[in-house]
């Protein structure tokens, strides 16, 4: 019955894609015809639909084409029940993550590198545990790096007043 529900959620969820690949499309034809830039407005939302669309039509193969073994699907019974309830604490603390990150940005006036590194930290440490303290630093380096990064290109390159 998993299986059922399973299979009508993947296929609700590829029917919606589709529509919003094809909307997207369509939205994107009916755009200006560009006047001084040689791809225009258009090409990318155009791109963005057209990867929609192909990987729907990919993951509709997958799901109508290849079979799976009746062992695989009883292993992922088996493993679905034990992780529900991971699954929602993992799902919950994420969020709460989220919600202290768009606080500390929001309310705190925090720079925005410090907020994204603090996020990052946070949500890396949680999803995967350290083996030891050289590769939570080298972690640690890498993402304030990465964050000074996409500050510097967010403030400098794009112009966004983050």
């Amino acid at each position: 019955m998993t299986n059922l529900f399973r299979l009508r959620y993947e296929i609700s969820f590829l029917f919606i894609a589709l529509m919003m690949g094809i909307l997207a499309f369509s939205s994107a034809r009916e755009l200006p015809e560009p006047t001084f830039e040689p791809m225009g407005s258009a090409a990318f939302p155009s791109a963005i639909a057209t990867v929609t669309v192909l990987l729907v039509l990919l993951k509709s193969l997958q799901l109508f084409v290849t079979p799976q073994a009746r062992e695989e699907k009883e292993n992922e019974k088996e493993k679905e029940k034990e992780k529900d309830s991971s699954r929602f604490t993992r799902s919950l603390v994420m969020l709460s993550l989220l919600v202290a990150f768009v606080a500390m940005t929001h309310f705190l006036n925090l720079a925005w590198w410090i907020s994204t590194s603090l996020f990052l930290m946070a949500a890396m440490s949680f999803l995967k545990k350290p083996a030891g303290v050289t590769p939570l630093i080298i972690r640690c380096l890498v993402i304030v790096a990465f964050s000074l990064i996409l500050d510097y290109i967010a403030t400098q390159v794009l112009y966004l007043d983050l």
